[in-house]
């Protein structure tokens, strides 16, 4: 092989092998998504019912599939202290609220009582 055709297939092979980098770093980030990213990034935000929720009214399966995921796992939480204290869900949901409104960080959101969404 010539250097020029050698230069062009290392180069080809190189833009091939960027490409699949880069798509593994993209796969990688859509399973690395938590709940902090998500809300840094704007997509989810607190509930005054003690739950987020996404801050599109039309969020990806992806987004609504996580939402989902993270509210089950808080409401598991939330009946085993209810049940563990002896008093209403709705109590341990409640006061769950008001300590992720309190922890929320400057910038991300909060929905009020009305349904709107506000940034910390």
């Amino acid at each position: 092989m010539t250097v020029l055709k050698t230069r062009m297939v290392t180069k080809n092979l190189f833009k091939k092998i960027a490409a699949i980098v880069m798509i593994a770093l993209f796969s990688l980030s859509a399973w690395a998504l938590d709940i902090d990213v998500a809300k840094e990034q704007g997509l989810v935000g607190e509930t005054p019912s003690g739950y987020i929720q996404s801050v599109a009214k039309s969020p990806s399966a992806e987004l609504a599939n996580f939402v989902k995921d993270i509210n089950a796992k808080r409401k598991q939480q939330y009946a085993a202290i209810a049940k563990k204290r002896g008093i209403p869900l709705k109590s341990v949901e409640d006061l769950a609220a008001k300590k992720a409104y309190q922890k929320t960080k400057p910038g991300h959101f909060v929905q009020d009582k009305s349904g709107n969404w506000n940034k910390k």
